[in-house]
């Protein structure tokens, strides 16, 4: 993701947690799931940038455990391909989780508001996900919590941040404890800087291979065995 620009149902049980109260240190990590650097489930992340002729079924036959999606950008935008990449992703029960691209200079509510209201129907089987990088002010990182903390309200559990070490290094002391993060690093070795609790994913990256999909794809590890993924669904 760097540097580039029914269902109904599983929908209402989330709400119906957050009006109970239900709230992140409740339900994250999910189901007793603590992240183990040492072990790394592959995955992708997607947007129409890979567009519709992806063989889903080679993917998850291969080394593919998971894929996470673009859903959604700004207050407005809404990936061409999200709903076919979750369908056909469904369809060979790979587990599958949509992002959010954060738009700099615009409302974290309103984004908050555009993306919950796209994925609600997707029956989506990972949590919610914060995509923040790129050139920011200092009120976009604020504006990025107000987005997380409506998230968590309003889905049942908090959203996975991704994000890079610079951004993180500005962000950490704005977050809740036990905010789970997805890390982008391009190195050879993961960086030292996110508690390991708190580590879920990582995008060590962009330029992988995978039989099924052409071209250069983002290359994720799940800190967790694949039957870990289940824990962390917004399923409380």
């Amino acid at each position: 993701m760097i540097l580039r620009s029914g269902f109904i149902l599983s929908f209402a049980l989330v709400l119906t947690a957050c009006a109970s109260g239900a709230g992140l240190q409740g339900l994250l990590p999910g189901g007793g799931f603590a992240p183990d650097p040492g072990q790394e489930t592959p995955g992708i992340d997607i947007s129409h940038f890979q567009g519709t002729n992806i063989n889903w079924s080679e993917l998850a036959n291969g080394e593919v455990a998971f894929a996470i999606m673009k859903a959604t950008e700004g207050a407005s935008y809404v990936d061409p391909d999200f709903a076919a990449h979750v369908k056909n992703a469904d369809a060979v029960n790979l587990p599958v989780g949509a992002y959010h691209f954060f738009s700099s200079g615009v409302s974290g509510a309103e984004q908050a508001e555009h993306y919950l209201k796209v994925i609600a129907p997707a029956g989506l089987s990972l949590p919610p996900v914060l995509d923040f990088e790129g050139s920011m002010s200092s009120k976009d990182y604020d504006e990025a919590v107000i987005f997380l903390d409506i998230v968590k309200k309003r889905a049942g559990c908090g959203a996975v941040l991704y994000i890079d070490d610079s951004h993180y290094k500005v962000m950490s002391a704005k977050l809740e404890s036990g905010q789970p993060i997805w890390l982008a690093a391009y190195t050879s070795r993961l960086p030292d800087i996110v508690p390991a609790s708190e580590l879920w994913f990582w995008q060590h990256s962009e330029r992988g291979t995978f039989d099924g999909v052409g071209g250069d794809v983002d290359s994720d590890y799940f800190f967790g065995s694949p039957r870990d993924l289940k824990k962390i669904k917004c399923n409380p």
